[in-house]
Formats: C-alpha cells, structure tokens, sequence
C-alpha cells in the first residue's frame, strides 16, 4: 500500500520549482532584463497555480492547525513573497542574509560569559567593527 503524501510535502514540491528555475537561470549568466524576462515565462502560470492551491487548501485546512497556520501567513504576505520576481537581484532564499548574521549569533553567545558589562560592549565593538570592515 503506497503512502500518501501530506500537505507539507506538495508545498515543498510546489517550491521546488522555483528553486529549480532560479538555478537554471543563473547558470546562464543572462543581463538583468533577460533574467527577469525569462523568468516571467517560465514562472508565470506556475506562480498562479500556487496561489490557487493555497488558497483552495485554505479552505480545506483549519486555520487553527500548524498547516493552516503556514498557508494563512503565507496568503497574507503574498506580494512580499513574490516580490523576488521582479529583481533580478533577489532570490527565493535568504540563506545569503542568514550566513551573515550566524557569527553575531554565536558571538552573542559567546558574550553571555564576559567577565563584565564593559568587556562585553568591548568585544560588541571590536566584533561590529570587524564585520563592517567584511
């Protein structure tokens, strides 16, 4: 008997699109203007489709569940979801953005053990400075 899949597991072959499309495109080194004309073609309909599905699953899922929970707040930051789309800057991931913050996060941690409030702000500044300088 071959198990269904879940909600979780469509969104996340949904997703994978993009993803896909994304690293396609980039492979290819195309200007700006191509990247993002490209883009519109291979996206479009699908960038529609999802959003049908989301809402159509709205509908069928409570919102009071995790799942339901995930598709109203994606429903209600749609426009900034898609926003990618159109620069050709942008990606679907933050990964970029969350390797630059991960050393202040685990430096954070680490001045949770100075030996004084002054010690701490001097590592901050010594560490902010450095970062800046990166």
């Amino acid at each position: 008997m071959k198990k269904k899949k879940g909600t979780a597991w469509e969104v996340l072959e949904k997703i994978k699109v993009f993803y896909q499309v994304e690293k396609d495109l980039r492979l290819q080194n195309l200007s700006a203007s191509e990247f993002l004309h490209k883009q519109k073609e291979l996206l479009d309909e699908h960038v529609k489709e999802f959003r049908n599905w989301l809402e159509d699953k709205g509908i069928q899922i409570p919102p009071s569940t995790p799942t339901g929970k995930a598709i109203t707040y994606a429903l209600s930051q749609w426009s900034k979801v898609i926003k990618y789309l159109e620069c050709a800057e942008l990606t679907p991931e933050t990964n970029q953005a969350e390797n630059a913050i991960r050393p202040f996060v685990v430096g954070r941690k680490n001045w949770l053990f100075s030996r004084s409030p002054e010690g701490a702000k001097a590592s901050c500044i010594v560490y902010t400075f450095f970062e800046t300088i990166r």
